[in-house]
């Protein structure tokens, strides 16, 4: 179903922006010990949130994508639906990319 593709390929796009953007912020703080103690723990809460979004919100969504590709649910899961879903995971992913780049700026 071309529909599931597409959603799957929005999916792995957010999922790879993520995964580099934790993996900048790793490597900054392996490699700068000019951020503060509490700066790093805001940037490792956010890192957690942000890897924890993924394996859980994501992960749902997969199934939801899954379960209307197959028209397998009790109740019927539209393309309505999935798109309302994906977006309230796109608010939590803006607010972590928000607060990370906004740290690139004084670091």
């Amino acid at each position: 179903m071309e529909i599931a593709r597409q959603l799957r390929a929005q999916v792995d796009e957010k999922k790879t922006q993520l995964d580099e953007l934790c993996r900048l912020w790793n490597d900054r703080l392996k490699q700068d010990n000019a951020i503060p103690d509490d700066e790093t723990g805001a940037v490792l809460t956010v890192i957690g949130q942000t890897q924890q979004l993924q394996r859980e919100r994501f992960h749902q969504y997969a199934g939801l994508i899954l379960k209307f590709e197959n028209n397998s649910d009790e109740k019927k899961i539209t393309k309505t639906d999935l798109e309302g879903f994906w977006e309230t995971i796109l608010l939590q992913v803006f607010h972590f990319k928000k607060f990370l780049f906004s740290l690139l700026s004084q670091f």
